[in-house]
């Protein structure tokens, strides 16, 4: 078995911090007999990562691929910008943030890589078209993530609106005198 490490942080990415938990975990995988081939550090950076997503959409030809691309981008941009505008949001990213858009752009980076080669061998395909299929799924995650983010939201609005129509009653203001 082959595995690939992914850290995140920009702290890592600038070698501000070492990363003892790659050590740790490339060693552990060595003890379990799992070849580690790769190990990649993405920054969390808002600009950066969109700029990741523009780049790898740039590189992927295939014009369905780049379709649902550009709309992890449009709704990652759109989660940005909220939780930019009310950082009490930002503790509901976490997981998007450190695992979820890192993750597909890694996924993303390996298929446009796989796009480059010169043969289409049966790994390459297989490993695409597993890419290919996740994306429907990357997406509605991402646009579910963005929902997410306005629960809060849409509990004040609906208390309001029963304190709003309680209040209505109380002064007799919903009565038939307003129906015609």
């Amino acid at each position: 078995m082959n595995a690939e490490l992914l850290s995140i942080g920009t702290e890592l990415l600038l070698g501000d911090i070492l990363n003892t938990n790659a050590r740790f975990l490339s060693k552990q995988l060595s003890g379990l007999g799992i070849n580690l081939y790769y190990q990649t550090t993405v920054g969390d950076n808002r600009e950066r990562l969109l700029r990741q997503l523009r780049e790898v959409n740039d590189a992927i030809p295939d014009p369905v691929m780049s379709q649902k691309i550009s709309r992890l981008e449009e709704v990652s941009e759109r989660i940005f910008a909220l939780a930019q505008k009310d950082p009490d949001k930002k503790a509901q990213l976490q997981k998007f943030m450190n695992y979820y858009l890192p993750t597909a752009l890694k996924l993303l980076n390996t298929y446009a890589s796989l796009s480059g080669q010169a043969v289409e061998g049966t790994n390459i395909t297989e490993a695409k078209h597993s890419i290919e299929r996740s994306m429907d799924l990357l997406v509605t995650a991402f646009e579910n993530q963005l929902d997410k983010l306005f629960q809060a939201d849409a509990l004040d609005v609906n208390a309001d609106i029963a304190a709003l129509e309680g209040m209505l009653n109380l002064d007799g203001l919903t009565g038939s005198e307003f129906t015609r």
